[in-house]
């Protein structure tokens, strides 16, 4: 490295640097969300190795093209049906539920009852 050279900070980097990548992200998905029809919304849950429970929600376009639109801690929430049908519910409006030509989650008892 160049001796003068001074590295960023992490608190610059995990902070204004992520949130401005973070932003442009957002903006993107936003545009596709408006551009696209047909659009196809994934649900998958999982629990970390720190037992988070994390659930996100992925959109793909007719393209094929895959979008993180969510990504949740559920960790104080109760996973049933009722809980994940009332967020499906509140992504989907957010969306456009006329944009939503298909729900895609795997079995889980509580992904089949929502």
């Amino acid at each position: 490295m160049r001796p003068g050279y001074v590295l960023t900070s992490r608190e610059l980097l995990s902070d204004r640097f992520l949130n401005q990548k973070t932003a442009r992200i957002n903006k993107k998905v936003k545009k596709i969300i408006e551009d696209f029809e047909n659009l196809m919304l994934t649900i998958d849950g999982w629990t970390s190795l720190s037992s988070t429970s994390i659930y996100n929600y992925i959109i793909l376009t007719s393209d094929r093209e895959q979008y993180l639109y969510s990504l949740n801690d559920y960790s104080s929430d109760h996973h049933t049906g009722e809980f994940l049908a009332s967020d499906i519910t509140n992504i989907i409006g957010k969306i456009g539920s006329e944009k939503i030509t298909a729900l895609v989650a795997d079995n889980a008892a509580n992904c089949a009852k929502a």
